[in-house]
């Protein structure tokens, strides 16, 4: 089994999520998650306001889906069946394949969408939402991780 790490350069403007190109230094361990069967996901907080999800897909099925909130947020997006959504941002598996998004909010067009946009860490929260099978996904359960280096003024992560 092959190891894919996907870097997307593009704006999700519904879900007011950047996802770029993303580096620094990693906080600690990627926390929480679903770490057994089939499809398993987790997440990794970074210090450079972004974050790392990872979703390990040992079947041939596809677009097992990531969504998150940041801080205390309530998911209001469209409810496919499993509860209204949280931001999507294109995190879907990939068949037999483990594959990594880093998703940075800590850019100056994302830093608006945050709830406490001045706050130098956030929590995320996040869930396997969506998937074309449920006995492979972990619904209503949320996990979470800490974002740090968020906020531009003490931090320099958004370029100011």
């Amino acid at each position: 089994m092959r190891s894919t790490t996907r870097r997307l350069a593009a704006t999700v403007i519904a879900a007011g999520v950047g996802v770029g190109l993303g580096g620094g230094v990693a906080a600690a361990e990627p926390e929480g998650g679903k770490r057994e069967g089939n499809v398993q996901y987790w997440a990794q907080g970074k210090d450079d306001c972004s974050v790392d999800f990872t979703i390990k897909n040992t079947t041939a099925l596809e677009n097992f889906t990531i969504d998150f909130v940041i801080d205390e947020e309530v998911p209001t997006g469209t409810d496919y069946g499993t509860g209204p959504t949280g931001r999507l941002a294109g995190l879907k598996s990939v068949p037999n394949d483990t594959v990594t998004y880093n998703v940075r909010l800590g850019t100056i067009e994302q830093l608006p969408t945050l709830p406490n946009p001045l706050a130098d860490s956030h929590v995320v929260k996040y869930r396997m939402i969506l998937g074309p099978e449920q006995d492979y996904m972990d619904i209503g359960k949320w996990h979470q991780t800490t974002i740090r280096g968020c906020n531009p003024i003490s931090s320099g992560s958004a370029g100011l």
